[in-house]
């Protein structure tokens, strides 16, 4: 923890586990098949995306530019979603790196 406290190095960690990426990283990078699906710094990934959950008609109404990734469940539809982006009276929940993660590579 010295080491990378030191403003002065810098460490590449190359893992799946996502909640200890978490707990030390400053930047993430999401690597899929060779292709960056996105990079930032950490605290901005976790502030910006949120797990909206709504119906398919609601999904619908949403700005598509929002949405980074959804699932359908049998209780509707959870997204990733950027929330600055998100309009109207909807409920999101804070997202994780995995949760990030995950939708991301799933997509739309």
């Amino acid at each position: 923890m010295d080491f990378i406290q030191d403003e002065e190095h810098s460490i590449l960690i190359s893992s799946h586990i996502t909640s200890d990426l978490e707990k030390i990283c400053d930047y993430i990078t999401f690597i899929n098949n060779g292709s960056i699906l996105l990079s930032s710094v950490k605290d901005d990934l976790l502030s910006d995306f949120g797990i909206l959950k709504c119906t398919q008609e609601e999904l619908k109404q949403i700005d598509s530019s929002a949405i980074r990734g959804y699932k359908r469940n049998s209780f509707g539809v959870s997204a990733l979603v950027e929330k600055q982006k998100i309009h109207g009276d909807f409920i999101i929940d804070p997202a994780s790196l995995e949760d990030i993660l995950l939708y991301s590579v799933r997509g739309k």
